[in-house]
């Protein structure tokens, strides 16, 4: 069991640097991060390849890279815990944080 529990820690603390990249496309004040996701190809192939390239890893790495593969509910119990990161970077948002003076001069590009 603690195998288990420190294997799934693990995946979980991957998945969060997964919603952590989606969280990290608004560093202004904009709360929807997922405004604009679609028109941005070249984040959603860098993000589902990750995502896809990780799941292989563990699933198919066996005696190669010394994994254990998971079972669908552990890999639904990583994810779910991993998506708390979404909310939580919403409640972050809601902390007004005065910006610089020399942050207020540079304008904001971001899809």
């Amino acid at each position: 069991m603690p195998v288990l529990i420190i294997r799934l820690f693990l995946m979980s603390s991957y998945y969060f640097k997964f919603f952590n990249e989606i969280n990290s496309r608004r560093v202004n004040n904009k709360f929807n991060v997922f405004e604009g996701i679609l028109s941005n190809p070249l984040f959603l192939i860098i993000f589902f390849s990750i995502v896809v390239i990780q799941v292989l890893i563990i699933q198919f790495g066996d005696n190669a890279i010394k994994t254990v593969p998971l079972a669908w509910d552990h890999w639904l119990i990583c994810v779910g815990f991993a998506a708390t990161a979404l909310p939580l970077g919403f409640i972050l948002r809601l902390i007004k944080v005065p910006l610089e003076d020399w942050e207020e001069e540079i304008p904001l590009i971001i899809n």
